[in-house]
């Protein structure tokens, strides 16, 4: 029993300790160049830098729901939501559409 106890201890340090968010790899073959998204059933987008960094983040008025966000070239942002009155999930989630600055 105890020969069991100390690989199951090591296992659960070494897990606590493992990166699950965040920048987890920046190598020199990485494209150049930011990435935009948004949090599931968050109303919050962010655009971020290829060391992790925010750049710019936009505060929407739905919940994001698994759809399309997009960056326009004149820098607006055109994101889909989950309007409250369509609190479903999956392919027909949606129902709210709008363009922040």
């Amino acid at each position: 029993m105890k020969k069991l106890l100390l690989p199951c201890f090591l296992l659960c340090v070494l897990s606590i300790k493992a990166q699950t968010v965040g920048l987890f790899q920046n190598t020199p073959q990485a494209y150049n160049g930011y990435t935009l998204f948004s949090s599931i059933f968050s109303d919050q987008t962010y655009l971020i830098d290829n060391c992790g960094r925010e750049v710019k983040s936009w505060r929407g008025n739905f919940l994001y729901s698994r759809t399309s966000t997009y960056l326009l070239p004149d820098g607006n942002l055109i994101r889909s939501g989950n309007d409250a009155q369509n609190m479903s999930f999956g392919s027909s989630a949606g129902g709210a559409f709008e363009k922040l600055d």
